[in-house]
């Protein structure tokens, strides 16, 4: 739990954490999920003790990091800015995507299992894992 800790402090990602650390990163997440029930419920324990301490430091490398783009905003960086404005508020900000539906016709069934074993062969060969 520790080095978990020293990492994110560090300003790891979780999964990076993880990775430094040698913990499963589904281990980590059931032991945040014991801390954060053992909070809920207003009980001392390790694991409530690593959950606080992992949101914290979690918490301020993301402050942290808003504050640099920020400070690059009001030095007139106009990307920080789009940026910032762009994960701020998305819906107003972020990029707008088209998205373009077409009508796929459905492949021709096989006439019988001969034809969609030779299909199944040429896809193959042309794939490259049928010789």
């Amino acid at each position: 739990m520790r080095d978990i800790l020293e990492a994110l402090e560090a300003g790891h990602m979780l999964d990076t954490a993880c990775a430094i650390s040698g913990v499963h990163y589904e281990t980590t997440l059931r032991w945040l999920g014991k801390g954060a029930r053992d909070l809920h419920e207003g009980r001392e324990s390790d694991f409530a003790a690593f959950t606080a301490r992992a949101k914290r430091a979690m918490g301020s490398s993301v402050a942290e990091l808003w504050s640099v783009v920020l400070e690059a905003a009001r030095k007139g960086d106009v990307k920080a800015a789009q940026w910032a404005l762009s994960k701020h508020s998305p819906s107003r900000f972020g990029d707008k995507l088209a998205i373009e539906q077409s009508v796929v016709d459905k492949p021709e069934v096989p006439a019988n299992e001969e034809e969609a074993r030779a299909r199944w062969e040429a896809i193959g060969r042309r794939n490259g894992w049928l010789t």
